[in-house]
């Protein structure tokens, strides 16, 4: 089998297995595991008599993901979070509160896009946001890992391209992506961007290996799901695989749909248009099934807020780290105050069609 087909066939049973599980009463999870946990068994040595019959190996997936799961509701699962992540996070926060913004608004934004932490934001900023469709800004995601993935390999470029730079590149990229996530308390989402990461320097590594953004994500789901089956049940866990599995199914085709020859600012705000229709489309259904409401002005606010915040958030990482050495210059601050209320007053504007 080829590389693409064997990373499908143990990411499509292992997670139908442990999705399936996750629908049971908590109170049959462990008859189910001590059923599952042989049948796994049997069918895998049965894969090993008979390596033609790929349905062995797809029943023993199956099981082993029932099996994961049903050991999960027992509470045998893996959780971060807490002691020194938690720690470094709050004077992380602590640093922001330090810098000195004119606006009170501007604090509490800055801590909540680059901390997740929301505490300072009021009701009325984050209700605008819920509005607009552009709760995901003010929640940690793979977007926000995306921006600090991209400060990290720019800030590392200098390294060069050689073997050598290259993995200690990666590992360096992977190991501040992780710290990050710790700090942030490893929430589903930003622990599938990790995970993302870490299976694209690894592919990086290997010459000759492309990288196949389906491998990528069914390696990443399935890791994800033995780390802690559980995750399944979340709503962010799955409306960030249903964003991905967005952006590599349908955003391609909506993107080809305007090419380049037709002007490079047309391009650039149909690429961004498409990347909005298509994760909102995909997430639409659960997020009607779990908020039951829909935001019909999604369109312009993302196309407007997403660039806005991910410029804020690598102003407000400059910031924080000049600050870090007592240098902050006030033009930095100010910029920052205005990217911030640039994007308040978009989410204001826009809630209140």
């Amino acid at each position: 089998m080829r590389l693409r087909s064997d990373i499908c066939l143990a990411c499509i049973p292992f997670t139908s297995g442990v999705a399936l599980a996750a629908m049971l009463p908590e109170h049959l999870c462990a008859a189910v595991a001590a059923v599952s946990l042989p049948c796994a068994i049997v069918s895998a040595l049965g894969f090993l008599y008979d390596g033609r019959r790929k349905a062995y190996i797809l029943s023993a997936l199956l099981f082993a993901g029932i099996f994961c799961q049903c050991c999960s509701g027992l509470g045998v699962s893996v959780h971060a979070g807490g002691g020194i992540a938690e720690r470094a996070m709050d004077r992380l926060c602590a640093r922001i509160d330090s810098l000195e913004f004119r606006h009170a608004r501007t604090g509490g934004l800055v801590k909540a896009l680059v901390t997740g932490r929301k505490d300072g934001l009021d009701p009325d900023t984050t209700e605008a946001f819920r509005i607009c469709g552009t709760s995901h800004i003010l929640a940690l995601s793979g977007m926000h890992l995306c921006v600090l993935y991209a400060m990290i390999s720019t800030a590392l470029s200098w390294t060069g391209g050689n073997r050598t730079a290259l993995a200690a590149r990666s590992i360096l990229s992977v190991l501040l992506c992780s710290c990050y996530c710790a700090m942030a308390g490893s929430g589903e989402s930003l622990v599938r961007a990790v995970l993302f990461v870490c299976v694209n320097e690894a592919a990086r590594n290997f010459p000759g290996r492309r990288r196949l953004s389906g491998n990528v994500f069914c390696a990443a789901l399935t890791v994800q799901l033995i780390i802690d089956p559980g995750a399944v049940r979340s709503v962010g866990f799955q409306l960030s695989y249903l964003s991905v599995l967005a952006i590599i199914t349908l955003y391609p085709k909506l993107d080809a749909l305007v090419r380049a020859e037709d002007g490079k600012a047309v391009k650039k705000i149909w690429s961004a248009a498409a990347l909005s229709i298509s994760c909102q489309l995909y997430t639409a259904p659960a997020v009607l099934w779990y908020f039951r409401s829909f935001p019909p002005y999604f369109l312009i606010s993302n196309l407007i807020g997403v660039p806005l915040s991910s410029a804020l958030m690598v102003v407000s990482i400059i910031c924080i780290l000049l600050g870090l050495t007592g240098t902050c210059p006030d033009m930095m601050l100010r910029l920052t105050e205005m990217l911030s209320q640039a994007l308040i007053l978009t989410m204001d504007t826009v809630s209140g069609f």
